[in-house]
């Protein structure tokens, strides 16, 4: 039997991922490790990397960042689908050497995604969560047929209303205060501004910005992140002034429209809990959703109280305690740097 040697690559292994994971036909918008760079850009974040050789062949990745959490201990959290390997044994003998450096270098926990694919077996806590994806046919005309009949009157309404696209990244800065805002009001951590900077730098002509006008003022925004396989819906929002339009509806039929014009035939809209309000939204648009499947060494981790959620979840964070008791006193204004520094206290992505 050939031996396996899983290598720390942390100081140059995103070449080495991104050789592997193209090979693969595994490298996609969300695994991609021009992610970890733009973490380590932003929030000073430290990247890890390991790579399983056999034969002096690659056959399994790993990428992920360490962060500090607001109990000042650490954690080592992977991209989604930052786990990839020829086999499951490759996946069971990285995940082992993660656990190993976790331990050697004090690191409280890890958690890893292996994306839709699950390991048939594991001695490590498996967390299935949802992702949500849009098949997109090869022509408009097919696609706006397959909407429903309330959703295209909703489209035609809010299009005469005078509301147009605009593609101009320059419009970044409007958008990021609708978002930063609309994340706040939600109380929920939000990006720096230089992390969208450093996105748009870092992926390059990958990364588009639409954004929806009224009077010529930005009043809505997605960010999409392309590949070969699909465009990924990674940041949304809209002025919740003119929340009665629904202009995430309006964001989401310009996105299939360019990936319709891109030749893309998947919409991937990311996670989402189920029977919450962005699931049901996400699944209103066309979505469909599947599973995604993390592996941890946490041990304190319960099922979701909702009965109809397969999911589960990890037990109340120092986040969500300490936001129940200050954040509902807080403005908006005081909020936003908060909401930022929490961000680099827990998963980023």
């Amino acid at each position: 039997m050939n031996k396996i040697i899983i290598k720390d690559c942390s100081k140059y292994g995103d070449v080495l991922v991104s050789e592997y994971l193209k090979n693969k036909d595994k490298l996609s918008s969300i695994n991609n490790p021009i992610w970890i760079e733009v973490l380590h850009k932003s929030y000073k974040t430290k990247k890890i990397y390991f790579v399983a050789y056999k034969n002096n062949s690659i056959c399994g990745v790993f990428s992920g960042y360490i962060v500090t959490n607001l109990k000042f201990s650490k954690n080592l959290h992977s991209l989604k689908e930052g786990l990839v390997a020829d086999s499951d044994f490759i996946y069971s003998m990285i995940l082992d050497y993660i656990n190993s450096f976790c331990k050697k270098n004090k690191i409280d926990s890890f958690l890893t995604s292996t994306g839709e694919y699950r390991l048939e077996e594991s001695h490590y806590k498996t967390i299935t969560k949802k992702i949500l994806k849009i098949q997109i046919p090869k022509t408009e005309d097919e696609c706006w047929s397959s909407l429903s009949k309330n959703r295209r009157k909703n489209l035609r309404k809010v299009l005469k209303q005078g509301f147009c696209i605009d593609t101009d990244k320059d419009n970044l800065k409007f958008f990021y205060k609708i978002y930063a805002n609309s994340m706040a009001e939600k109380k929920v951590p939000i990006h720096s501004f230089i992390f969208f900077e450093n996105l748009f730098k870092q992926f390059g002509n990958f990364a588009e910005l639409i954004t929806l006008k009224k009077d010529n003022n930005v009043v809505g925004g997605i960010v999409l992140i392309r590949s070969s396989a699909h465009v990924y819906c990674s940041y949304q929002s809209s002025d919740r002034f003119f929340a009665k339009y629904e202009l995430n509806n309006l964001l989401i039929w310009e996105s299939i429209k360019h990936c319709i014009d891109l030749g893309i035939s998947c919409l991937h809209m990311g996670e989402a809990t189920i029977d919450g309000g962005v699931y049901k939204f996400k699944i209103r648009v066309g979505a469909e959703p599947f599973d995604s499947f993390y592996y941890t060494n946490i041990k304190n981790i319960k099922r979701k109280s909702n009965r109809n959620s397969n999911e589960f979840v990890l037990e109340q964070s120092s986040f969500n305690q300490f936001k129940n008791y200050v954040f509902n006193f807080l403005p908006i204004f005081l909020l936003r740097p908060i909401f930022i520094f929490l961000k680099k206290r827990a998963k980023m992505l």
